[in-house]
């Protein structure tokens, strides 16, 4: 017992003394579960290997037999493998390699076999054995992959062979025996139920596809056996049969099922088990189905309209919480990840199917129709037409007369001429005929199921440019009186208007049912599955793995068996998903059966199939001696160049081991294999005279061509095409529910006023094609792993040269063909390639992509694609390390801490006496060597820095290597730059300093947390320095670094000396030249020291890019700062839905320009950028210290995952939370806040699978514990009912969310300035009569002329889009508001117009609302206000908000950054108010305003929101403008006074927007006068200023471009102007964008006051909606405003928006307090901080005095949004430096 404990542990066993040895690799894959080891075998397996019971193996000689075993080979002594309780299991499943030396001796010889056995606990996956100087041999391969379970589990121990090739007449004698017994094994006793770990293949018929025991609807007939219902064999599972009918075999559960017995070499890997786990769980027909029937609403068996149909694709079905609870009631743990792990995180979501992804509408036509007869998904059937009309061939003494009825009336027509006659001998007429092999079950199906089908012959006419239409459709029914009286017959031909265009899209998608059918039981399920069964079956039975046959045919069988086994309890049983979702419902398997009555094995071969078709003729001269009747026939074209390149394969392989027909007829093995295919495997044809009698090498090589082209070319064919053009149900429907409508009925009606919707109701129900699609989803995927028609999963499959090199030439010819394919798909004049829905027919391309590719063929006949995965090997022993003197193994890192050996020289806080050189092994990278300070003249410094992290945890793996490369003497060196001295020999740049380098890098601990690291610095200096300007800085270690600072202490002559950096340095490889920074004095360019001058010149290069080819994307790494247009806000591959038109770079769509990305065009559009997927949204390119700060970037992703458009669409979101689509009251809002909604367990899952673990943390920390739990927004906070006022909507066009838009009226009545040559008259209808009561006792003149009359005017902008955005399913209105000024200072409403456009855009109609507190009239005045609200919410989000700030600033900060250096005054002044906002608005491309993103979902103007804003940018940006004062007085709502305070008057005194923003405006224009004026002196200076003048140009010529010429840009030439420009830029970056953003949520956050959206009009008299009004107005008002999905969508984008960071940096504030060296300006600084603080003093007065009714108002919300500073969360006050959310 103890040897062997100590030997197990070592890895060590006895040899008894033997001196010869051969070792071995032994590579398996332990037990698994899924994807995941299993743990507890693995223990068990190693108490197994303590106690001895180990895996032995044993070489078998090739030979010398032994006389003893009956001349079997020599067995060798037993040899263990070695190391196997010190092998590491891995997390996941993997290869384990493990070693095994063997005793050998003369007796062995040439080993030809080994026999292992397993005497562990549990089962592992063999993949192979190599041996390794083997005496004689060399190297020997044993390919085994094959499941070796405990030896307890079998009678014999197992064998495998070496990987040669025998005939059995070949075979050495001393392996003979082994080769047949193993057969016998194989073939079993054919009696009990077989177990997992059996290996047995046997027949059976399909006599499990039916339940007797649930009743008589769950019978089938038994299929295989008789004359009636003939079929090919299965595999034998051996249960049990039924109770109520013994001939049939009993079930097993659906969980059950996904183990039910194939052999288990024939099973599923690891992953393959775990996807379909997710298969069936997705065609859940007998699990879940009532679950997700109820996912459906709000009707759940149709969909209402295309677009209906096409939210399956764009959002999805998310799984709900009661759901999942139903999945973990009933499957283990550990499988939950697998199911989720197919789609992502959404269950029920699909992909666009290709035959709509670029044309939606192309299916429709009749060319497509016809076009997808020859390259569509079964392309097998059409043909050609022999006789005219059609005849029948069914028996007339049983269906009577089956003729058709189709006349020469009916297509003449449309023959191009040609007569009918001419057309059949020109073969120009085909058939898709689907009437015989229905018409005998259409009476049943019929009646006995759902569905309502016809019988049908579709005639199509080749025209001259090769391709086809369709010329006539007959469908036809049995006769009411009985089968023998024939059927009744109706004929359709093509219609493209009216009712008739309606009917024949009708009659085409019966056909299209019909041909579904046909394509999946017969095309797809009979000829290529059920046939290959029994192939694979006999092979095994029959064949050894060293029979040359049994190789070449092995690949194409691979999980055929377990995908049909599995087929066979969740697809084609009874009740399953085919008899769900295809027309013939309990008929399917029964009708295949009749189809293979006449199922013929040598028409299989593609050749013979097209000329007994019809669609082709042997031709001596065409290529292949086959020509093709239509030239562009594509599955015909490139089939027929697969099938030759698979025969030439098959005759070079077998005719090397076959040299004559006598070789043939002699091989047993081959013989009885084909004996007993014929015979059992298709036992109900075995007396047909059509088989191959098997007795030449001919026979031999068409047999085995076809059964390769049956189960890798033809299924690729049939298979890979569902979900790319079933995908998309309308166009390959696959039941019909009703009867073509006839004139008179309600059905007729309904098509003719609605045909889509009658069509939809006609074919596949909703939830049958949600389980259609779910499942031809699966079956369309390839694998990553797939094993390609040409390819083998081992290079060592077989040890032949001359089988390998004829397997290269077939590899070869397959890429010759995909070449071929290409060019042909690329050739124009071949339209069938094609089509219009511009889907290339790739079907037949040999190789594939993952996913779902449309091509790609696989060498076998399976669904699913997965093999084992090809993991590298586990490696035990650390890499080497790359010194020159290799560090040991004892430097290996420990518990985190690095363990240097001893006599190995750290280069950290040693005080060296010489240099220390450190060389790499590799002479390919660079020796460094480090200088030492000496100990006098040392100028000492600390570096402040913060390592590279992920969010707020530190990058751990990165400190790690950022440690070895410091022990390499990759270090971080900084060198100093003389502000005084140049060097002549470096361009009179100024003189360079020695290498310092950070000290203690490796030393110092690296924090969890993300956080400041100070590190000391040691310079040498001398005289020659002088004072340092600046300093280079270079990183040589692997990972980046944020640098804050340096500072240096005792500089001579100066005293301490500080840099301020604020910049990521990347390792120096990413950059030309080394990051250099400067001290933080402040120089114009012409007052630079000349030592400085080059570098500040050089770094502006770098920053524009100069130095870089404009071409590519930009990098992470790379500082470039350059322009482009939006033209990133559409995804046009998408398809039209997501195309936008390109802003700015033009006269109609003028825009600010965008920082440049470089990322590739749009593939349909070549000047629309391509957008990023969501997930790397969020790391779009932009320099990299533009991008946020570890914090902010945390939250951003949780704002991204909760304005979650594009993550979760509204449909997946409304079932995840189990919400309707409407608020049925106001007290349903406020239950939002009041508890928020949960965040269920699914979406929970979704987020941990989708986001980095230490991301979730951070997805909680925004709101706590849930991910859309509301605060309760301010606007009722207090009261909660005082938003409804009138006082309260009047007030906040003063001191709400968007208080820049209200004007003085001028003019009675309003006057538009539309073009009434455009337009029509917009004059407003508001009349004197509609307004003279209320104006407290004022006429309408005296009230403008004492400033008493006010307006919120969204008519104009609003008109010309209003017809545009009302045909979505936005109803909405331009609006005017008048506002009436109150003696006490409030405004009070006085009318409402609301204009909609006349039909054609030209006038308008108009109804003016009066206010009023009773009755239905206080309602509609309510919805008349909320219309109004609507509009303003959308100028405030697109023109206020996003225009105005983030738009307008962002070529400011590219203009900045690539022309004033980091020394210019104004750079040192403007840049903190650029902080984050080129990146948020980089996001905000990505997931906000960008096609189908947040905005677009949550603001009426949906897909025009943007061009809208392009428009008001156009129409109505003015840049001096944007100064606070001059917009007061454009707007009326200021007078110029020079003895009021900022020398403007406001006219409305208590308007606290004004008046706050007055007081910020002067302070921020004080601050900038003092700033300014101590650098620029003069007005000359600011002429001259070269860097100032670059950048001012710069900024109008490009940043906005397309206003460059407007004569109101200040033209740069005084001190006034730059104070002006400077100023207006701070505004606009900071107390603007307070102004307009952070009351979002406090206004916002409740919808009912701030809708941003309206579903429908104004309700009229006599109406439901009207009814409704009166009724239920609250009810009524939300079903008019934002529904509850958008509402969830806006209130969780905008509460982010409003939120302050932790880290936020606020007007007056600077992230260091040495940003500038110069006294006077930190004066200045302070003071204007201090007038902050006075404003905040003042703010918080105003708000308290009762006189000032404004500033609180109803809902008792104290106007705080202009209040300097602030705390962080949702605080409704503060002004951030920036636009930096």
């Amino acid at each position: 017992m103890l040897h062997n404990l100590l030997d197990a542990i070592t890895g060590h066993h006895h040899n008894g003394g033997s001196t010869k040895q051969i070792t071995g690799t032994v590579v398996l894959m332990k037990k698994n579960v899924l994807d995941f080891n299993d743990f507890n075998a693995s223990v068990l397996d190693r108490v197994h290997e303590l106690v001895g019971q180990r895996v032995s193996l044993q070489l078998i000689s090739a030979v010398n037999a032994d006389s003893d075993n009956g001349f079997k080979g020599k067995l060798g002594k037993p040899a263990y493998l070695e190391d196997w309780i010190s092998t590491i299991t891995p997390l996941t499943a993997g290869d384990s390699a493990y070693k095994v030396t063997f005793d050998w001796d003369d007796e062995i010889g040439v080993p030809g076999a080994i026999l292992i056995k397993n005497n562990h606990h549990s089962q592992f996956y063999l993949k192979t054995i190599t041996l390794e100087n083997v005496p004689g041999e060399g190297t020997v391969h044993f390919v085994c992959n094959s499941w070796v379970y405990p030896a307890e589990k079998n009678t014999k121990d197992r064998i495998f062979f070496v990987n040669k090739t025998y005939l059995l007449s070949d075979t050495p004698l001393p392996l003979q025996q082994y080769r047949k017994e193993e057969l016998v094994h194989l073939r079993g006793d054919g009696k009990g139920e077989l177990q997992e770990y059996d290996r047995v293949y046997d027949y059976a018929y399909y006599n499990d596809l039916g339940n007797p025991d649930k009743g008589s609807d769950y019978a089938r007939q038994t299929l295989g056996g008789t004359s009636e219902y003939p079929y090919p064999r299965r595999g034998r599972t051996g249960r049990a049969p039924t109770e109520s009918d013994p001939s049939s075999e009993s079930r097993i559960s659906l969980l059950m099922s996904l183990d039910i017995y194939v052999p288990r070499d024939e099973r599923f890997g690891h992953l393959k088990m775990s996807d379909f786990l997710a298969y069936a769980l997705k065609s859940i027909a007998q699990f879940i189905r009532p679950e997700l029937e109820a996912l459906f609403d709000p009707t759940p068996n149709e969909f209402d309209s295309f677009e209906d149909v096409l939210k399956l694709y764009e959002g999805g079905i998310e799984v709900p919480e009661g759901f999942l609870k139903d999945i973990g009631d009933n499957i283990p743990l550990e499988m939950i990840k697998e199911i989720f792990r197919t789609d992502g995180a959404q269950f029920l979501k699909f992909p666009t199917p290709q035959v709509i992804k670029e044309n939606r509408l192309a299916w429709r036509t009749d060319e497509e129709f016809a076009r997808e007869m020859l390259a569509g998904v079964n392309p097998v059937n059409i043909s050609l037409l022999q006789a005219f009309p059609p005849v029948s061939t069914l028996d007339q003494n049983v269906y009577g007369d089956q003729s058709s009825t189709i006349t020469e009336e009916h297509i003449k027509n449309n023959l191009d001429g040609l007569t009918v006659e001419k057309a059949l001998k020109s073969n120009k007429l085909f058939i898709l005929d689907h009437h015989d092999a229905l018409m005998p079950y259409v009476r049943r199906i019929n009646s006995n199921t759902s569905s309502k089908i016809y019988a049908s012959r579709t005639l199509l006419f080749l025209k001259s440019d090769g391709t086809l239409k369709p010329l006539v459709i007959e469908l036809s029914l049995p006769h009411p009186d009985g089968d023998e009286h024939g059927r009744i017959s109706s004929v359709f031909t093509p219609a493209e208007e009216g009712v008739e265009s309606s009917i024949w899209q009708l009659a085409k998608a019966y056909v299209a049912v019909n041909d579904s059918g046909v394509h999946q039981l017969i095309s797809h399920w009979l000829n290529t599955h059920a046939v290959c069964e029994p192939v694979v079956i006999a092979t095994n039975r029959q064949l050894s793995v060293v029979h040359p046959i049994y190789k070449l045919l092995h690949p194409h069988f691979r999980d055929t068996m377990n995908i049909n086994a599995l087929a066979r309890q969740i697809l084609i049983n009874a009740g399953g998903i085919l008899e769900t979702t295809v027309f013939p419902g309990r008929y399917a398997m029964e009708m295949s059966s009749v189809v293979y009555k006449k199922w013929v094995f040598p028409e299989q071969a593609l050749p013979a199939d097209l000329i007994k078709r019809g669609m082709a003729v042997k031709d001596e001269s065409a290529p292949h001696g086959l020509r093709l009747v239509i030239e562009d026939y594509p599955y015909g074209a490139d089939g027929l160049e697969i099938w030759f390149a698979i025969r030439n394969w098959v005759e070079d392989y077998c005719s090397f081991y076959y040299k004559s027909d006598n070789i043939v007829q002699k091989d047993t093995e081959l013989q009885s294999w084909w004996k007993e295919l014929v015979e059992e495997g298709h036992g109900d044809k075995k007396d047909e005279p059509w088989w191959p009698k098997m007795q030449t090498r001919e026979e031999l090589i068409e047999a085995c061509t076809i059964i390769i082209w049956t189960s890798s070319a033809l299924h690729a064919a049939v298979n890979f095409g569902q979900y790319p053009y079933a995908g998309y149900l309308p166009c390959r429907p696959t039941v019909s529910r009703r009867f073509m409508p006839e004139k008179g009925t309600p059905e007729y009606d309904e098509l003719e006023s609605n045909p889509d919707k009658a069509f939809l109701k006609t074919i596949t129900a909703q939830f049958q094609t949600v389980l259609g699609i779910a499942l031809i989803e699966i079956l369309s995927r390839h694998s990553t792993d797939e094993v390609y028609l040409g390819q083998r999963d081992t290079p060592n499959w077989t040890a032949d040269a001359e089988a390998l090199q004829a397997f290269n030439r077939f590899g070869k010819k397959l890429a010759e063909i995909e070449e071929k394919i290409t060019n042909m798909n690329n050739d124009e004049n071949l339209k069938n390639r094609v089509g219009k829905v511009e889907v290339p027919y790739t079907l037949l391309y040999p190789t594939g992509e993952s996913g779902i590719a449309g091509k790609g063929i696989p060498n076998s006949t399976k669904m699913l694609h997965f093999k084992f995965h090809q993991t590298p090997l586990i490696r035990t022993n650390p890499p080497p390390c790359p010194l020159g003197a290799r560090l040991s193994s004892s430097a290996v890192a420990a518990n985190g801490k690095l363990l240097v050996p001893a006599g190995f020289v750290s280069m950290t806080n040693v005080r060296r006496s010489r240099p220390l050189t450190v060389s790499a092994s590799s002479s390919s990278q660079s020796t460094t060597t480090i200088e030492p300070p000496s100990d006098a003249n040392n100028i000492k410094g600390t570096v402040v820095l913060m390592k590279k992290n992920l969010l707020e945890l530190n990058d751990l793996g990165a400190s790690f290597i950022d440690r070895v490369h410091e022990l390499l003497g990759k270090a971080v060196s900084l060198r100093l730059v003389s502000a005084v001295n140049t060097d002549p020999a470096n361009g009179n740049r100024g003189k360079i300093g020695k290498a310092a380098y950070l000290e203690n890098w490796i030393s110092k601990v690296t924090p969890l947390t993300a956080a400041e690291c100070a590190f000391k610095v040691n310079f040498v200096w001398d005289e020659k320095i002088g004072v340092p300007g600046a300093f280079i800085i270079r990183n040589e270690h692997a990972s980046e670094f944020y640098l804050k600072s340096l500072t240096l202490e005792n500089v001579p002559g100066k005293g301490r000396v500080h840099f301020d950096c604020n910049s990521w340095v990347y390792p120096a490889g990413n950059y030309k030249k080394d990051r250099v920074f400067f001290t933080n004095k402040t120089y114009l360019s012409s007052e630079t020291p000349v030592g400085l001058k080059k570098f500040r010149e050089e770094e502006l290069v770098t920053l524009r890019g100069d130095d870089v080819v404009k071409k590519g994307e930009l990098q992470e790494w790379d500082r470039v700062y350059d322009y482009a247009y939006y033209n990133d806000l559409g995804s046009p591959d998408k398809g039209e839905k997501y195309a936008r038109p390109i802003l700015g770079g033009s006269a109609e769509f003028p825009y600010p320009r965008r920082g440049r990305t470089g990322r590739a065009a749009n593939l349909k559009d070549p000047k629309s950028e391509r957008p990023l997927p969501l997930v790397k949204g969020l790391f779009v390119y932009v320099p990299r210290d533009e991008k946020f700060g570890h914090l902010k970037m945390s939250d951003l992703i949780a704002y991204a995952l909760k304005s979650i458009s594009q993550i979760l669409k509204p449909d997946e979101l409304a079932t995840l939370l189990g919400h309707q689509k409407e608020f049925d009251s106001l007290e349903d809002v406020l239950k939002l806040y009041e508890g928020g909604v949960e965040l269920p367990e699914g979406l929970l899952k979704f987020v941990r699978s989708t986001t980095p673990a230490e991301t979730v943390k951070e997805l909680f920390r925004t709101d706590g514990e849930r991910l859309l739990k509301f605060p309760v927004p301010q606007v009722i906070k207090e009261d909660k009912s005082a938003w409804r006022t009138d006082e309260e909507f009047a007030r906040e066009m003063l001191a709400g969310l968007n208080p820049v838009s209200i004007h003085r009226l001028q003019e009675f009545p309003p006057a538009s300035k539309l073009d009434p040559n455009v337009y029509g008259d917009q004059t407003s209808k508001i009349t004197k009569e509609h307004i003279a009561d209320k104006l407290d006792g004022l006429s309408i003149d005296e009230a403008i002329n004492k400033n008493k009359l006010f307006i919120l005017d969204h008519h104009d902008s609003l008109m010309p889009y209003l017809e545009r955005i009302n045909a979505t399913s936005v109803k909405g209105y331009a609006s005017r508001t008048l506002f009436f000024l109150k003696n006490d200072g409030t405004l009070k409403p006085v009318a409402i117009e609301l204009s909609v456009p006349n039909p054609g855009g030209v006038g308008c109609t108009s109804e003016v609302y009066t206010p009023a507190s009773q009755g239905v009239e206080s309602h509609i005045w309510q919805l008349a206000k909320a219309y109004v609200a609507i509009n303003d919410s959308g100028y405030h989000q697109l023109v206020s908000h996003w225009l105005r700030t983030h738009a307008v600033i962002e070529p400011v900060i590219i203009a900045t950054n690539r022309q004033l250096s980091v020394l210019h005054p104004i750079y040192k002044l403007l840049h903190p108010h650029f902080r984050d906002t080129m990146n948020v608005n980089a996001v905000a491309r990505q997931i906000l305003i960008n096609a189908g993103g947040v905005l677009e979902n949550t603001v009426f103007p949906a897909k025009y929101s943007m061009e809208w804003s392009s428009v008001m940018y156009k129409n109505s940006w003015v840049f001096p403008e944007q100064a606070l004062p001059k917009d007061l007085i454009k707007r009326g709502m200021a007078v110029e006074d020079s003895s009021a305070s900022h020398g403007v008057r406001l006219l409305v005194e208590d308007y606290p927007y004004a008046a706050d923003g007055l007081e910020i405006w002067s302070a921020i224009r004080t601050w900038v006068e003092e700033y300014c004026s101590f650098y620029f002196k003069t007005d000359e200076m600011v002429q001259k200023d070269s860097e100032l003048q670059s950048w001012w140009k710069e900024l109008r010529e490009e940043g906005h471009g397309d206003k460059k010429d407007e004569p109101w840009w200040p033209k740069m030439q005084t001190v006034e102007e730059l104070i002006e420009s400077c100023t207006i830029i701070i505004w606009t970056a900071s107390a603007y964008h307070a102004a307009i953003n952070f009351g979002q949520y406090p206004y916002g956050g409740y919808p009912a006051n701030r809708p941003s959206i309206s579903r429908r009009f104004m309700p009229k008299i006599g109406t439901p909606e009207y009814e409704q009004l009166k009724k239920n107005p609250e009810k009524a008002f939300l079903e008019t405003i934002t529904p509850q999905l958008q509402t969830l969508l806006g209130m969780a984008s905008i509460e982010i928006l409003s939120r302050h960071s932790a880290d936020e940096i606020y007007l007056g504030q600077r992230e260091s307090q040495e940003w500038t060296a110069d006294t006077k300006v930190l004066e200045a600084s302070e003071n204007f901080r201090s007038k902050l603080k006075a404003v905040g003093e003042r703010v918080t007065k105003m708000n308290k005095d009762d006189k000032l009714k404004n500033r609180t108002g109803p809902a008792k919300m104290p106007y705080t949004l202009l209040y300097p500073s602030s705390e962080p969360g949702l605080t409704g006050k503060g002004i951030p430096n920036s636009v930096s959310i």
